[in-house]
């Protein structure tokens, strides 16, 4: 049921033996599918538009292409059918956090489509599209944000005399556990409820936390996203 092309045979062998599925070296193969995922670098899809156009008129296209608006999708390739993912890093394990937009008029058909796959590989939210570029830096770009934080941990707990892979390991599973908790109780408590939660009048953890607010995490990370947003706008 799945057919992928990309540019480079070494590629292809890669995506059969991790996915079993059928490849070629030919895209008007592919874009003759039902649904046609464009998975490529903006760069790539300014070079390769023209070419697809004509191949796409009877699928149901989505695009991840950063930067590429509906409006551009529609114009260049020449077909309404269009929807807009922008998925993150964790995808590859099913844990992906992905925005989803669709070309008005789309069908409901085809929405629903569109949605279950983005599903398939996570958690999905419709979104405007104006919103995208927030997405990007919230969801896109902050997994790299929450490594350095795992990372940051870990180190820490190895200064302070824990064996390397444990530290590592605890850090991992942590921010794993408080993330799910913090999604499982999204609608009874916020994240902020969630830390005083942990933080006992005069313990351990307040203390940490004196730290962290002391040097501004929240602004730090304010100016992080800030900047990705920016990048995000200028693509």
């Amino acid at each position: 049921d799945i057919i992928a092309s990309a540019k480079h045979p070494e590629t292809l062998q890669n995506l059969r033996a991790c996915f079993g599925i059928e490849t070629t070296l030919d895209n008007e193969s592919v874009a003759s599918s039902k649904v046609v995922l464009i998975a490529v670098k903006p760069q790539v899809l300014d070079e390769i538009a023209d070419v697809l156009a004509p191949m796409v008129q009877h699928s149901l296209v989505i695009s991840i292409a950063a930067g590429k608006t509906i409006d551009w999708l529609t114009t260049r390739l020449e077909t309404k059918r269009i929807v807009r993912f922008m998925p993150n890093l964790p995808a590859s394990v099913g844990m992906g956090t992905t925005a989803v937009s669709y070309a008005k008029g789309l069908s409901n058909e085809d929405k629903k489509h569109a949605f279950s796959i983005a599903e398939s590989f996570g958690w999905a939210q419709h979104l405007p599209e104006d919103l995208f570029d927030v997405a990007t830096a919230v969801a896109g770009s902050s997994p790299a944000f929450v490594f350095m934080f795992i990372d940051a941990l870990a180190r820490a707990g190895i200064h302070e005399g824990m064996p390397a892979h444990v530290a590592y390991d605890f850090a991992r599973q942590a921010v794993l556990g408080s993330a799910q908790l913090a999604f499982t109780n999204r609608n009874e408590k916020s994240p902020d409820e969630l830390k005083t939660a942990v933080c006992s009048p005069g313990g351990t953890t307040i203390e940490g936390v004196s730290v962290l607010e002391s040097y501004n995490l929240f602004d730090i990370v304010q100016k992080a996203i800030s900047a990705t947003v920016e990048k995000s706008r200028r693509l």
